[in-house]
């Protein structure tokens, strides 16, 4: 059978319809441009890996194939993660939040990982706030510190906890190190 026919049997609930809270039924809500913005996560650590957008399309050949399927809004069509690259998202679980207007897709991430800059993630750079700016020298400007390099630095072996507290510091103590910048992961 065809993908187009299979996923064309996946049918979404009506949302004027069905209790979108409290119902069981999945009626997925699109923006104006038919989109509903989908968080991979690593379905292990939860860890998150991309943030994309699914059409009813591409929803639809998610559920089906077992694989995340995107819309990508700068190429205007399909995208599977993973058919060119080979870094393909098996998909093992679907969450919907309260109103049905955003999801997580919790993934297996094959291959070398998610972004399209080679890291495993995309959300490998942490801005600092709160305390952290109020530690900056005057005037200091503030700049993302890539997650990989601050963990570069870090004494091993470490709990996660550490890590989190670590990657939070260095932004503040090493922001303006001009040698930072120059740390390879």
């Amino acid at each position: 059978m065809e993908q187009n026919d299979i996923s064309s049997r996946i049918v979404f609930a009506d949302r004027g319809k069905v209790n979108v809270e409290k119902g069981v039924e999945f009626a997925p809500k699109f923006d104006q441009n038919g989109l509903i913005p989908a968080l991979a996560m690593d379905h292990i650590t939860h860890e998150p890996l991309m943030l994309a957008y699914m059409n009813a399309e591409s929803l639809r050949m998610t559920m089906e194939l077992g694989e995340a399927v995107y819309y990508s809004r700068s190429r205007q069509e399909i995208w599977h993660k993973g058919a060119t690259s080979g870094h393909v998202q098996k998909v093992k679980q679907i969450l919907v939040d309260c109103d049905q207007d955003a999801l997580i897709v919790l993934v297996d991430q094959c291959g070398a990982g998610a972004c399209h800059t080679g890291h495993h993630s995309c959300f490998y750079r942490s801005v600092p706030f709160s305390d952290e700016l109020k530690a900056l020298p005057q005037g200091g400007a503030s700049r993302c510190v890539k997650r990989t390099e601050a963990l570069f630095l870090m004494p091993k072996p470490c709990t996660a906890r550490a890590i989190n507290s670590f990657c939070a510091s260095i932004c503040v103590r090493r922001i303006d190190a001009p040698s930072f910048s120059a740390v390879k992961s």
